[in-house]
């Protein structure tokens, strides 16, 4: 047991945690943090991850960080929106983070669409309203593909460093 490899694993679940709440919360990008912490763990002497599964999830965490930007914006245009709704969703995400709650980073994109669509146009509130939704669902997709994929990460670590233990033990 060295110092250096329980001070690599510290950092890496620090990270990876740091990956789990930005995939929450606005500005932080979740999935590369969180593959940071992967890569940070595979140093450490008590968990080995193999390159190919680093290679794998980096391409992973690339996919996921690009989609998540472009989901909002296809699910609100999808519903009718314009870049006014996709630019209130994300308004009204950091509203929504900043005011501390769940419902309000939940309703904080919906909002935000819906009041920057009738801004922009208010003579279509049904318009104005399926874009909300559409950004809405954008959001809920980018974020749940962004939370599962840190979590896979943590999985992953988790097992690389039971696994290791009991490679150590033969």
């Amino acid at each position: 047991m060295t110092i250096s490899g329980i001070v690599l694993l510290v950092v890496a679940f620090v990270l990876i945690l740091a990956g789990i709440i930005g995939s929450v919360a606005p500005g932080l990008p979740g999935p590369p943090i969180g593959w940071a912490g992967l890569l940070v763990g595979s140093f450490s002497s008590f968990a080995h991850v193999h390159i190919l599964i680093l290679i794998l999830t980096a391409l992973v965490m690339i996919f996921v960080t690009v989609a998540d930007n472009i989901f909002p914006s296809i699910m609100t245009k999808k519903r009718g929106g314009t870049k006014a709704g996709a630019l209130g969703a994300t308004v009204g995400l950091i509203v929504g983070f900043f005011i501390g709650s769940i419902p309000g980073i939940l309703l904080g994109p919906f909002l935000g669409a819906l009041v920057f669509e009738l801004i922009a146009d208010s003579s279509d509130f049904k318009r104005a309203l399926s874009s909300a939704k559409g950004a809405f669902l954008g959001f809920l997709l980018g974020t749940g593909m962004k939370l599962m994929t840190v979590l896979i990460f943590l999985w992953i670590l988790i097992i690389a460093i039971f696994t290791n233990q009991s490679n150590s033990l033969q």
